[in-house]
């Protein structure tokens, strides 16, 4: 059996949330524009290495994804105890920085990104 009979009238106005029933006319399609994204404004198809990236230069790009923070090295781990370079916002990160992008920076990529990937 593909589906069952509806088991109540349709609703005369929308539902706050979602509902079994039925609305009287079709939900209508979406009212914003999807701005198509150039390749300019991802590290999609790139090699790794650093570039301009949805206006933002410095952008480190490996794998086809942008390396927003980076904190693994043993500087990140002498600098946590005081030592010069604190964690923290940097212009640009790479493999080996110790901080991460702006918040600015960050949310000018995420504009053009179709995912994002959390990794120790």
């Amino acid at each position: 059996h593909p589906t069952a009979a509806p088991s109540g009238q349709p609703t005369v106005q929308p539902t706050v949330g979602p509902t079994a029933q039925a609305t009287v006319q079709p939900t209508a399609q979406p009212s914003a524009t999807v701005r198509p994204v150039a390749c300019d404004d991802t590290c999609f198809g790139r090699p790794n290495g650093t570039f301009t990236i949805a206006g933002q230069p410095g952008i480190y790009c490996a794998n086809g994804m942008a390396l927003l923070q980076a904190g693994t090295t043993e500087l990140c781990i002498l600098s946590s105890i005081g030592a010069p370079g604190a964690y923290g916002v940097l212009p640009s990160v790479v493999p080996s920085s110790c901080g991460y992008l702006s918040a600015a920076a960050v949310a000018a990529l995420a504009q053009c990104a179709s995912a994002v990937k959390l990794e120790d």
